[in-house]
């Protein structure tokens, strides 16, 4: 926004609000592009076989977690 001599807010400068819209898009964009990216990662193997074990632990147990029983 702009001042005035007296320190008033005015209306914006368009100029400023035009260049501000322009990072925001480009900002926008990275994010978009790096977050597509993540998502075609894919799961790395010892990831992968650790929740294939959590999953068997899992599955001995009846599917019950531990701590609480009802």
């Amino acid at each position: 926004m702009s001042e005035d001599k007296n320190g008033a807010r005015g209306a914006p400068d368009p100029s400023l609000v035009q260049r501000t819209r322009k990072q925001q898009e480009n900002i926008g964009q990275g994010l978009r592009h790096m977050f597509d990216s993540v998502l075609d990662e894919g799961v790395p193997d010892d990831f992968a076989d650790l929740l294939d074990r959590l999953e068997e632990g899992e599955a001995k147990r009846g599917g019950q977690k531990g701590g609480a029983r009802e």
